[in-house]
């Protein structure tokens, strides 16, 4: 009887939380899509959450992918500082969509992990990278592992960067989990804010 009640309450627990996460994702995007202030609330996804989305036109810069090649460092973190930088435009007809995530601690995020919906048609992260640093076509996740017993550093959140080119005159999109898990994901739809050029 005890062995049974060991059971059945964590799996009460996470039946709770598949209800209500899917509620919470829809209201925050809700509030997001009636414009209240997307830069002023954080959507929550799995990984973290998004503080923002700007839409720019703005080069970004990125480690020389000729030179990974010519040297064959072909892991992200393989001698990076020797690689030099360059600015990369958009391509034509699109700008960069760049979306700001705070990766909570022992979280990990992909730029595989998420598609970027607008107007019915799915677009793929291009890159990730850390805040401030170039991104670097070798890397594919960052995660946030806190190795330390001290618990006021699993409060901490890493700021990453998810590179999309996307149409120039979107304003809004859904972003869509690709991976399948237990407790599946909802979709979050939110506006985008506008760089001044």
């Amino acid at each position: 009887m005890m062995w049974n009640d060991a059971i059945r309450r964590p799996l009460a627990a996470l039946a709770l939380i598949a209800l209500l996460a899917p509620v919470t994702l829809r209201a925050q995007a809700a509030a997001a899509a009636a414009g209240e202030g997307f830069g002023t609330i954080a959507v929550r996804i799995r990984p973290g959450a998004i503080a923002q989305a700007e839409l720019t036109a703005k080069p970004q810069s990125f480690k020389n992918p000729e030179q990974i090649i010519d040297e064959g460092k072909f892991q992200p973190d393989e001698d990076s500082s020797r690689i030099l930088t360059l600015d990369r435009a958009p391509a034509t007809g699109t700008k960069y969509l760049i979306l700001d995530v705070r990766l909570g601690a022992n979280r990990s995020i992909g730029k595989h992990d998420y598609l970027m919906r607008i107007d019915g048609r799915d677009y793929k992260a291009l890159a990730i990278g850390n805040e401030g640093a170039p991104y670097d076509i070798r890397r594919t996740e960052i995660r946030h592992e806190i190795k330390s017993g001290d618990p006021s550093l699993l409060k901490t959140m890493l700021d990453v960067r998810l590179l999309y080119e996307v149409p120039p005159t979107a304003r809004e999109g859904t972003l869509v989990p690709v991976l399948k898990q237990a407790i599946p994901q909802s979709e979050v739809s939110f506006k985008f804010s506008v760089s001044k050029e």
